[in-house]
């Protein structure tokens, strides 16, 4: 399988990449990236090619699956132009900023027997895992546990305090 990453986002340096370097069945990784600094190849694991324009790379690579890790605002036109163009696609949360879009991509993924979905990179963070052994290790199976997250301290200028690209609590924040 070939994949496309689209956005070179801290997220998808940090955990996505990794962690599709680690898949047999992928043999090959592009990147639709803004940053034109970034060269082939990006990485030693799969390297392939990297196209300076989302849009480009999304109707140029013979990829089969585009991961999303852009700007919450631009993941529904991003996941649609991929699900056009016959491709499986897999969007960081969130992968759409409405329900109706996301009814509607859903609808346009089935009808071409496609993988639409949302992903959630967290669910397998490091904190998460050793809560997990402490409570095996106590022999606690809790029913209930209270969580409370916060933004780390970002730059001004971070997509995630502005509201017109989709950033905010709600959005970056409500799916855990």
């Amino acid at each position: 399988m070939r994949v496309l990453l689209v956005g070179y986002s801290s997220i998808a340096q940090r955990r996505v990449l990794p962690a599709l370097a680690h898949v047999d069945e992928i043999q090959k990784i592009d990147i639709a990236t803004s940053n034109r600094s970034l060269k082939a190849p990006y990485s030693e694991a799969k390297p392939g090619n990297v196209y300076y324009d989302y849009v480009d790379g999304i109707a140029q690579s013979d990829a089969e699956l585009v991961y999303i890790s852009t700007i919450n605002s631009s993941h529904e036109r991003l996941a649609r132009l991929a699900l056009e163009k016959k491709k499986h696609v897999i969007v960081d949360k969130p992968a759409t900023l409405s329900a109706d879009a996301t009814e509607e991509l859903v609808q346009l993924a089935e009808k071409n027997s496609l993988l639409f979905a949302e992903s959630t990179v967290y669910l397998s963070h490091a904190r998460i895992t050793a809560l997990r052994q402490q409570l095996r290790k106590l022999g606690c199976s809790p029913t209930h546990i209270v969580s409370q997250f916060s933004f780390p301290a970002l730059p001004a200028e971070n997509f995630r305090w502005k509201k017109e690209y989709g950033g905010g609590a709600l959005w970056d924040l409500g799916h855990y």
